[in-house]
């Protein structure tokens, strides 16, 4: 709330009660607020420690794509997940440009997330997973047609374009984008989100895993009626030989539409 500077949010309606908090892992939150028509949950919890592998219960009613889980009464880096299936699932940083990296701590593992809870894989002391006693928050998003789209994608060296969804020569998310996230798996890239309130004739982008805003990649990416096209190649979100994984969430969500 800066005077005279501009600030985008990205904000989630989930009602003003919260929910019976999910029993279903083995680490119990403390508060959670669910709202499976969006396919969003924020859940509290307290860290059990501990090295085992350890669930937790998220309260939608399917495995969530992407995860976000911070360590909220001390220091500690914002936890992510890789997309679900991805080979090799890593520690991953949402406030980092690292790469994933293999970790003897704990992680969240997206290949193993289910319909009823979420995975901590190798659950050591760590503030960013488990740490007995310490209080955490976590996010999880499940895709929702019409709503969100949460996919991976790769650049075969020849120049064709795969993805985990339908193939084509752009990316599909059967909505116009409002906020796209974009993040390479396998290079040391910025996390990019393309906002459709920052953009006049382009699309700006800001970086969340840092401290300000940038104007780097425009022109780079299109918002479409159905999805989102790339306009040439950059080595954060379509450079040959690469893999990235991506959410979306719609301008106008078909699902949340209210009558009159």
């Amino acid at each position: 709330n800066t005077n005279t500077e501009e600030f985008a949010g990205l904000l989630f309606n989930l009602g003003a009660a919260a929910t019976t908090p999910s029993a279903s892992g083995n680490i119990n939150p403390s508060a959670q607020w669910v709202n499976n028509t969006a396919g969003f949950s924020i859940s509290k919890y307290t860290g059990t420690g501990g090295t085992s592998t350890l669930t937790i219960g998220h309260g939608l009613s399917k495995a969530p794509g992407w995860v976000l889980c911070k360590r909220i009464d001390n220091t500690g880096d914002w936890e992510t997940n890789q997309y679900p299936g991805t080979t090799a699932n890593k520690r991953f940083h949402f406030n980092s440009n690292d790469l994933p990296w293999t970790s003897n701590g704990g992680y969240i593992d997206g290949s193993n997330a289910t319909s009823t809870v979420v995975q901590f894989t190798k659950g050591d002391n760590i503030d960013s997973v488990n740490t007995s006693g310490a209080e955490y928050i976590m996010y999880c998003f499940a895709e929702v047609p019409g709503v969100s789209c949460i996919g991976k994608y790769s650049i075969a060296s020849n120049g064709n374009t795969t993805y985990s969804h339908t193939e084509r020569e752009w990316i599909p998310c059967g909505f116009k984008p409002s906020a796209l996230l974009i993040r390479s798996l396998d290079g040391s890239q910025p996390w990019l989100l393309y906002h459709k309130q920052n953009q006049s004739h382009d699309v700006e982008v800001l970086l969340p895993a840092e401290t300000g805003y940038s104007t780097w990649g425009q022109r780079a990416m299109a918002l479409t009626s159905f999805g989102f096209r790339f306009a040439y190649k950059q080595a954060a979100s379509n450079e040959y030989g690469h893999t990235y994984q991506y959410v979306a969430f719609a301008e106008t969500p078909f699902k949340l539409a209210r009558g009159s």
